[in-house]
């Protein structure tokens, strides 16, 4: 198997240097925020600087720009909507930096504009930009190459401590055809520059670089982190994700080599190490080191292989569930092989049921690592049984606590909709409680999302699901009563009068922020990685590329006369 990976990954290499593009007329976008004037958190010296100086470089370059500084969440929200409008033809390059504070909370990456109110992690979501945001709206434009460079790798800018929140940025998966240029490798602090200095380290090199003329990108990206590490010693590594296909020159000297057929041997390097990036085997990491011994990822490579070669001779992961009753029967639901004493498992969270017939049932997640785990779990015995009465007396007397408008709130973390029929589990995914306090939210692709869905067991209900656009779109509440009516993206009024979240938080109090999944699949059926997601923020439906975002679950129950039909479309299969 090791072999024909690696055939396969040399293989790619091979059909590379096939292909044979015609030169393209370019259309040159950027979009450049820097901000520095914070008042609730520190105030940066060199970020309206490094903005400024690179809408001068970039303007120089051919580049169409729109710069923000100092900028409010409201502008930057409606300048990444111009920017993406501008985007969508096949011809146009796009390009947005940032510079600014930035922070990644349960790992997505945000945005700091000016006048936020972040008080905690829990507040970044709705005063914040999430930065995967703009690499949705990238994918969605089809166009031929984008780049991201952000310059906010400082340290966690929020008040006091927070498990949320964490230094640096994290690492998002770029869509096909863009590059995102990190000031700073994962968890790494972007320094800002010496005293006196215009720019920031990691801006302050990239512009020398981009003056540089005939080099591409990736030569461009090469020279910068050399420098970068160079002057910080070591402390701060720029970092590269995605990969784009054909030559980029920012300093073109020759203006018929723009996108060039993607020949060059970084372009061969980039797409090699994207194939192999995954593995958990170190000789693909070998491979890579003995092909380019001078490349971009040489360091990572090493990384990798002192990472995975201990971990090839620990210990494999086993678990072993200790009952009592020692008759208790054990099911691991996100498995599904049978539960064995000692079976062998991959490093990960399990979810374990123990049931017994005299005893209540115990469901429980297990986080394993490289080790045998052996856990032991007590059942509590079962309570007398209630006065049986009749099912539908018992269930209207028992289930329901509060009814609010066409809302009926459970006291078993359900609640029912008596407009559409359907029934929704409170809280998001990973969070419980009567306020969904307990937790925090967990992130999931599509494809995971729908296959954890099949795995819930919740409040005595098997059939949960991942919910439609349509189904989803039914709990987006606007304050101000309006909607911007758009073709498949409805979303609350432009005039930003209404409150966020965009849900009834008084029925479904830990409303998240940013997208959450619906089960509809992509709006173009020749990518298959993505679908359907609603922002609560805003409440506007978009197409999002397959990142990792929170889950809301259904179920359909019987109403009287009120079953709901979503409109049967394409997109709602």
């Amino acid at each position: 198997m090791l072999h024909k990976t690696l055939l396969f990954s040399l293989l790619i290499l091979s059909i590379l240097a096939m292909f044979d593009h015609s030169a393209l007329a370019e259309n040159r976008i950027a979009l450049v925020i820097g901000n520095s004037a914070y008042q609730s958190f520190s105030s940066l010296v060199n970020p309206v600087n490094d903005a400024a100086d690179m809408t001068k470089t970039l303007q120089g370059f051919g580049f169409d720009v729109e710069t923000l500084l100092n900028a409010n969440q409201r502008s930057i929200d409606e300048a990444i909507a111009r920017f993406s409008t501008k985007l969508n033809h096949k011809e146009a390059i796009g390009l947005f930096y940032y510079a600014g504070h930035g922070i990644q909370v349960d790992g997505r990456n945000y945005l700091i504009p000016l006048g936020a109110n972040i008080r905690n992690a829990a507040d970044v979501r709705y005063e914040a930009v999430d930065a995967g945001r703009v690499l949705s709206h990238m994918e969605f434009a089809k166009n031929n190459l984008n780049l991201m460079i952000l310059d906010a790798c400082r340290d966690n800018p929020l008040p006091g401590s927070s498990r949320a929140a964490t230094r640096g940025l994290a690492k998002m998966s770029a869509p096909e055809g863009a590059m995102i240029l990190y000031a700073a490798s994962p968890g790494q602090k972007a320094i800002d520059g010496e005293d006196g200095s215009r720019n920031g380290l990691f801006t302050a090199k990239l512009l020398e670089v981009m003056n540089q003329p005939g080099l591409d990108v990736y030569d461009i990206f090469r020279k910068t982190a050399q420098a970068v590490n160079t002057v910080s010693k070591s402390e701060q590594t720029p970092y590269i994700e995605g990969v784009i296909l054909g030559d980029f020159t920012f300093n073109i000297t020759n203006p018929e080599a723009i996108n060039q057929p993607a020949t060059s041997f970084n372009q061969a390097e980039i797409l090699f190490w994207d194939s192999i990036k995954h593995e958990t085997t170190p000789a693909f990491f070998q491979q890579y080191l003995e092909k380019y011994p001078q490349g971009i990822y040489v360091d990572l490579a090493k990384l990798k292989i002192k990472t995975l070669l201990p971990a090839e001779n620990s210990q494999q992961a086993s678990l072993t569930i200790k009952t009592s009753p020692a008759t208790a029967q054990v099911r691991v639901l996100n498995l599904a092989s049978k539960y064995q004493p000692g079976m062998a498992l991959k490093q990960g969270r399990y979810h374990i049921e123990v049931t017994h017939p005299d005893y209540q049932r115990h469901l429980e997640w297990i986080e394993l690592d490289n080790k045998a785990t052996i856990h032991a779990i007590v059942l509590e015995q079962q309570q007398a049984p209630a006065i049986k009465q009749d099912k539908t007396t018992a269930a209207k007397s028992t289930r329901l606590v509060e009814q609010i408008d066409h809302y009926r709130v459970h006291g078993d973390g359900t609640i029912s909709d008596t407009t559409t029929g359907l029934m929704w589990k409170q809280c998001v995914e990973g969070l419980t409680g009567e306020r969904c306090e307990q937790g925090k939210p967990d992130g999931y692709r599509l494809k995971t999302a729908q296959q954890h869905a099949k795995t819930v067991r919740f409040a005595d209900y098997s059939d949960w699901r991942v919910p439609n656009k349509n189904e989803l779109k039914t709990l987006v509440y606007c304050s101000n009563g309006t909607k911007t009516p758009l073709p498949d993206y409805d979303k609350c009024g432009d005039d930003g009068s209404y409150k966020r979240p965009t849900i009834r938080t008084n029925v479904f109090p830990n409303a998240p922020a940013s997208d959450v999944w619906s089960s509809s699949p992509g709006a173009y059926p020749f990518n298959g990685a993505g679908g359907w997601v609603v922002n609560v923020n805003n409440g506007q439906a978009t197409y999002g590329s397959d990142l990792r975002r929170q889950v809301r679950l259904v179920r359909s129950e019987e109403q009287s006369g009120s079953a709901f039909h979503a409109p049967q479309t394409t997109l709602d299969r």
